[in-house]
């Protein structure tokens, strides 16, 4: 289907793009975001800058998250810094799951980051070794001996 969707609309990704510049800079991130869905269909050159470029300023109402998945799935090295700057920024309050950060991780993987540890830089976040003492109202040290956490 990518190949069939490229082929029929080949001089829409030029507008595409600019669309998303005029968005951007009119700050509405709802069109913008699908927009971008949709350029990575027909990816004009420049994409990967104008994406990377928006999650770099990170301005309000913007869906980082979306915006993460997409420079990943464009394998664009211009969003390389701003994914990983985000997971330096997110790694100490994503816990305990890190699911942006896997997310982020998964993206700079996609992309090819020759060492996306050397991108995210710094140590990981401190896992807490200890968990929860209980869950819902039963001791931990109970489970497993007839009764149920739930």
């Amino acid at each position: 289907m990518d190949v069939e969707i490229k082929s029929r609309f080949t001089s829409a990704g030029p507008e595409v793009l600019d669309w998303l510049r005029i968005t951007s800079a009119e700050g509405d991130w709802r069109r913008f975001e699908r927009l971008a869905a949709l350029a990575l269909y027909l990816p004009p050159e420049g994409l990967g800058p104008v994406l990377a470029t928006v999650l770099a300023e990170r301005p309000a109402g913007v869906n980082t998250e979306d915006l993460v998945d997409l420079l990943g799935e464009l394998r664009a090295p211009e969003g390389v810094e701003p994914v990983a700057a985000l997971v330096r920024e997110r790694k100490s309050t994503d816990g305990p799951h890190f699911t942006f950060c896997v997310k982020a991780l998964q993206s700079l993987g996609e992309i090819g980051t020759p060492k996306p540890s050397a991108s995210c830089a710094a140590s990981p976040p401190a896992i807490p070794r200890s968990g929860p003492t209980h869950c819902a109202g039963t001791p931990r040290r109970n489970w497993g001996k007839g009764s149920s956490p739930s």
